[in-house]
C-alpha cells in the first residue's frame, strides 16, 4: 500500500507544483520522522540553490522564497474547487457572527440608554457615560468580530493555507489554522505565511488527538470550534499505518468535536479514491447517535442503525456527519483521486439556501 500510495504521488506531482524539488525515495507515509526527512531536504535542497550555509542555519531565507517551496498532494484538483465548495459556509458563517455582534452592540447601546435616562446627579450621568464608552471599546479590543474559521488538518507545506487565507477578501476575512504533526512543517509554513497572512495560526498536533492538540496554548474553557476542516492527503497518509482503524476512527471523532454543530459545518476530504468498506466506516463513525444513518449517504453505501437518537446521553446526537462520496470536481475524472464531504445538514443544497437566509 505504502508502494503504490508513493507512486500515484510521484505520478500526479512530479513536474508540477515545483515537483522537482520534492523527488524522494519512498519512505512510511506514516511516519513523522519520514515526514520530518521530507520537509528538511526539500528545504535543504532549495536553500542551495540560491544560498549558503550560513543563511541556510540561521533562517535568512526570505517568505516570498519560502513560498517556492509549497508542494501539492493531488494537485490536479485545483484549488478554487475547494473555495467554491465551501464559499456557502464560509459566508454563512460571516452573517451569523455579523448579526450576532450587531445584537450584542444594540444590546450594550440600549443597556447604556437605560442607564443615561435614569441619572442620579449630571455628575453621575457623565461618569457612567464615560465608564460606559470605555467598556465598550475595551471589548471591542479585547473581542474582535469573530470570522469564520478553517482548520487544515495535517496541512504539509501546500499553498492551501494562503489561498483560503485570501479567497473571501476583502470582504469576508477568515482565520486559517494549519496543524501538522511535523515541527519541521509547521516551521518551514510559518515562515512561508506567517508575516504576510495576518489571521493564520500554526499547530504542531496529532489530528488522531485533535481537540487536545488545538487545545495547546488556550485557556482550559476556550471553545475550540471550526466552520470549516479540510483534509488534502492526510487521511492517505493514516492509511498507509499498521491499524490504520483506529486511527481513522480518532480522527473522524475528533473532526466531529471541533467542526461546529451548526448547519453550515462542513468537512472537505481529498484523497486517493475510497474502498467501499472505508466508505461504510466513514458512514457508520459520522452517524453515531442518529437513528436514521440511511439517509446520510448518496452513493449507495449503506450504514446499520446502531439504536440511538438524537437526545441520547452518549452527547453524540448533534454530532453527526453526512457524507456525499465522488463528488465530480475539476480534475476527479482522472480516476486517482476523490473529493468528497461531510455536512452536518444532511442535504448540501440547504447549505447553499443559508447564503439567501
Amino acid at each position: 500500500r505504502r508502494s503504490s500510495n508513493h507512486d500515484e504521488a510521484n505520478t500526479e506531482n512530479n513536474g508540477n507544483y515545483r515537483g522537482h524539488r520534492w523527488r524522494h525515495e519512498p519512505f512510511d507515509f506514516s511516519s513523522r520522522f519520514g515526514w520530518d526527512s521530507f520537509y528538511k531536504n526539500g528545504l535543504i535542497d532549495r536553500a542551495k540553490d540560491s544560498h549558503d550555509q550560513d543563511d541556510i542555519e540561521n533562517d535568512r531565507i526570505e517568505s516570498n522564497e519560502m513560498e517556492s517551496l509549497e508542494y501539492e498532494w493531488h494537485g490536479h484538483i485545483p484549488h478554487s474547487v475547494i473555495v467554491q465548495t465551501i464559499a456557502p459556509s464560509v459566508y454563512a458563517a460571516h452573517e451569523y457572527y455579523h448579526s450576532q455582534r450587531e445584537q450584542q452592540t444594540h444590546q450594550q447601546s440600549q443597556e447604556n440608554k437605560v442607564s443615561n435616562d435614569n441619572p442620579t446627579s449630571k455628575q453621575h450621568s457623565e461618569a457612567h457615560e464615560k465608564d460606559a464608552t470605555a467598556t465598550t471599546a475595551s471589548a471591542a479590543t479585547n473581542h474582535p468580530p469573530k470570522m469564520p474559521s478553517i482548520l487544515i488538518a495535517g496541512c504539509g507545506n501546500s499553498s492551501l493555507p494562503r489561498i483560503l487565507h485570501d479567497a473571501f477578501l476583502p470582504t469576508v476575512p477568515v482565520r486559517v489554522t494549519c496543524l501538522d504533526y511535523s515541527p519541521v512543517c509547521i516551521d518551514m509554513i510559518s515562515k512561508m505565511y506567517g508575516r504576510s497572512r495576518p489571521n493564520m495560526d500554526f499547530v504542531v498536533g496529532d489530528a488522531t488527538n485533535l481537540k487536545e492538540s488545538l487545545m495547546k496554548g488556550k485557556v482550559e474553557k476556550e471553545k475550540v470550534e471550526y466552520d470549516v476542516i479540510v483534509d488534502k492527503g492526510l487521511l492517505d497518509a493514516l492509511l498507509c499505518g499498521e491499524g490504520f482503524d483506529r486511527d481513522v476512527e480518532r480522527l473522524v471523532g475528533g473532526i466531529r468535536e471541533v467542526l461546529t454543530k451548526e448547519r453550515w459545518g462542513m468537512h472537505v476530504l481529498v484523497c486517493f479514491r475510497l474502498s467501499r468498506s472505508l466508505k461504510e466506516s466513514l458512514v457508520e463513525l459520522g452517524t453515531i447517535g442518529r437513528v436514521d444513518t440511511a439517509s446520510s449517504h448518496r452513493d449507495g453505501v449503506g450504514g446499520a442503525t446502531n439504536g440511538y437518537d438524537d437526545d441520547d446521553d452518549d452527547g453524540l446526537g448533534n454530532t453527526a456527519l453526512f457524507w456525499e462520496f465522488d463528488i465530480p470536481v475539476e480534475g476527479s475524472e482522472t480516476g486517482r483521486a476523490s473529493f468528497n464531504l461531510a455536512m452536518r445538514c444532511e442535504e448540501r443544497k440547504s447549505i447553499h439556501e443559508l447564503e439567501t437566509l
